[in-house]
C-alpha cells in the first residue's frame, strides 16, 4: 500500500532506479491516492457499488501515473 510505496521511495533516494521500480513505487504511493480519489467521486455522486468499483480501477488513472513516472524520471536524472 501507500506505506510500502513510501518505503520504496525512501530506499531509492540518491540511487538509480529502473523503470519497473519507479512504476511499482508510483502504483503503491500516488496510484493508491488517485485510486481513492476516483472511488470517492463515485461516493459523492451516489453511484452504485459496481460503478464505484469501476471508478476506483487504477487503469482510469493511468494517464496521471504515466505523468508522474515521467516527472519522477526527469527529477531523478536531470533536475538537482
Amino acid at each position: 500500500g501507500i506505506a510500502g510505496g513510501q518505503q520504496l521511495d525512501l530506499s531509492f533516494e540518491k540511487k538509480k532506479k529502473n523503470f519497473n521500480q519507479i512504476v511499482d513505487m508510483q502504483k503503491k504511493k500516488t496510484g493508491k491516492l488517485f485510486n481513492f480519489c476516483c472511488f470517492a467521486a463515485g461516493i459523492i455522486a451516489n453511484k452504485s457499488s459496481k460503478e464505484k468499483k469501476l471508478l476506483s480501477n487504477l487503469k482510469l488513472c493511468i494517464k496521471c501515473l504515466i505523468f508522474l513516472i515521467i516527472l519522477n524520471h526527469l527529477i531523478a536524472n536531470y533536475i538537482h
